[in-house]
């Protein structure tokens, strides 16, 4: 009886963790899908001025927790402008082809080097 009651209130604590560790993610990932679509809107985005646009990101990833890196790609993939490494062609990966649907969140099963957490892409087509 003593263990039964003691597993009912593991289980239920476990649910407690899992419900607000949700809500937590879901906040952190409105908070940045926000960032994105004030960023997909601002002038400098806008411009088409790769140093502006550089320049715009870099800010974003300084002032924004948990944003290590961006970029801006053209309809078909290839980057423009890129916060990290190499400017690369994202046409065929499937997170590009999620966003390139409508996806505004599509998840990704890579692992980031620098910190070894999962990556979560945020997407947002300019008009």
């Amino acid at each position: 009886m003593f263990e039964q009651a003691l597993t009912n209130e593991i289980h239920q604590n476990k649910l407690l963790l899992a419900s607000g560790f949700a809500q937590e993610v879901n906040e952190t990932l409105s908070a940045r899908s926000n960032v994105l679509q004030v960023a997909a809107g601002s002038e400098e985005i806008l411009s088409g001025d790769r140093t502006r646009q550089l320049l715009a990101l870099q800010n974003i990833i300084k002032y924004t927790p948990g944003i290590h890196f961006m970029g801006i790609t053209d309809t078909e993939g290839r980057e423009t402008v890129a916060t990290f490494g190499e400017l690369v062609n994202l046409g065929e990966r499937e997170y590009f082809k999620q966003a390139k649907n409508g996806a505004k969140i599509a998840f990704v099963d890579l692992i980031v080097l620098l910190e070894n957490q999962k990556v979560i892409l945020l997407s947002d087509f300019l008009s």
